[in-house]
């Protein structure tokens, strides 16, 4: 959701305050404060959960709530996260969740709000797929949900080109935001985001699908 103030997108998580601050005007996005009734529950591991659920909030993602604290208790237990810090902690799990339960993700958005780099994300996801024995791999089945950002023409069109290409390798989620991209009237920007893909990664398979 954008800055109340300025609408500005650039907000970032103030750790001191656990609220979001708008980086354009510094506003303090203060209608995202929760009511707390129970004070009982203001302690260490609320204030974790806390710290996702405003990531969950920001991005309307409730819905996944519960089963995203079922494997961040889960990897929290089996200490995954030993030294890892909270945001990079809420953003891999979430897109880890996410990622199996075959929704769409935009972990680089994920970062910018929490205050953590894509690089320690995906260090984490690592960690995290071996020990849950997982991939995060896409298969052209489980695509249902990123074609609704596209057009049913589109849709028709790039289905067959994307099934061609799973039949020769897998179908990595930079593949799959060059095969966007290229084939639909996608931006980038879109098509990387949609992915939850750099840019260069991108302009790699970009290069790799237009041979």
């Amino acid at each position: 959701m954008p800055c109340l103030n300025c609408n500005s997108k650039l907000l970032e998580m103030n750790k001191k305050i656990n609220l979001p601050v708008c980086k354009v005007c510094g506003q303090i996005q203060a209608y995202r404060i929760y009511e707390v009734t129970d004070t009982s529950m203001v302690t260490s591991r609320t204030n974790d959960e806390f710290e996702l659920k405003m990531l969950l909030s920001e991005f309307g993602l409730q819905t996944f709530q519960t089963e995203i604290m079922k494997n961040y208790n889960a990897c929290n237990s089996h200490l995954l996260f030993k030294k890892i810090d909270l945001a990079t902690r809420n953003v891999a799990i979430t897109t880890y969740t996410l990622r199996q339960l075959k929704q769409k993700n935009y972990p680089l958005e994920y970062c910018k709000f929490a205050g953590t780099t894509w690089k320690k994300v995906a260090r984490l996801l690592k960690r995290i797929d071996k020990h849950f024995g997982t991939s995060g791999i896409l298969t052209s089945d489980d695509l249902e949900c990123f074609y609704e950002e596209i057009t049913e023409v589109e849709k028709e069109n790039l289905i067959p080109i994307i099934k061609e290409w799973e039949e020769k390798e897998t179908l990595t989620r930079g593949l799959l935001s060059a095969l966007f991209y290229d084939n639909t009237v996608m931006t980038r920007d879109e098509a990387r985001k949609l992915f939850g893909v750099s840019l260069p990664r991108l302009k790699r398979y970009l290069t790799k699908v237009r041979k």
